[in-house]
């Protein structure tokens, strides 16, 4: 089963943050590298098996139902699957948490 793979918005904020941050770190060249290093990996790989990865815990504890793929540099891809496509929602490093990316791009409301 191949599906197209479509990013979000907020999975383009996220990814805007990983550059921000690992400019700091490694450059303006080196972070740009990486995050479509990172996105090209992703689509490839979630577009070609959607339904490998498994469903994510700490989404299913809020009734949602995304699955989560994480890579070898330790960032996760968090993605739902429908019918037409699959939604990269959030792409975050291992060490952040899931939680506050949901309260802070809003897909979880208090």
């Amino acid at each position: 089963m191949t599906l197209p793979v479509r990013v979000t918005d907020t999975a383009l904020l996220c990814l805007q943050d990983i550059e921000a941050f690992d400019a700091v770190r490694s450059g303006a060249e080196r972070a740009a590298a990486l995050v479509e290093m990172l996105l090209t990996a992703a689509v490839t790989a979630i577009s070609e098996q959607p339904l490998l990865y498994r469903q994510c815990p700490a989404t299913a504890d809020y009734g949602l139902d995304v699955h989560e793929r994480i890579d070898q540099r330790g960032f996760r891809v968090l993605y739902s699957v429908k019918a037409d496509a699959a939604y990269i929602l959030l792409i975050l490093h291992q060490r952040q948490s899931i939680e506050d990316a949901l309260y802070r791009h809003l897909i979880v409301r208090q």
